[in-house]
């Protein structure tokens, strides 16, 4: 879910090609999360009762650790079913 890779509307398709039960694992940058709406559609999922946050981690480096600016976090949602 970082820039360039699956657009946020990518979360309703992971939701929906999940079988209830099954988790919706991802990384994304915390900047991007609040720049580009993953809060929003997060928190819709949610409200719909399609999904519930299992786990979020803490920040950490992604790669190539040359990019010290560039920290992501594991999001961790089961699917509702």
């Amino acid at each position: 879910m970082t820039c360039g890779h699956a657009p946020v509307t990518s979360l309703n398709k992971f939701v929906r090609v999940t079988k209830p039960g099954g988790h919706v694992i991802y990384t994304v940058r915390p900047d991007v999360r609040e720049q580009d709406g993953v809060i929003e559609i997060q928190s819709e999922l949610e409200n719909a009762g399609l999904w519930k946050l299992v786990e979020v981690t803490d920040e950490f480096p992604s790669l190539p650790k040359g990019l010290p600016e560039s920290m992501l976090r594991v999001w961790v949602f089961d699917v509702a079913g």
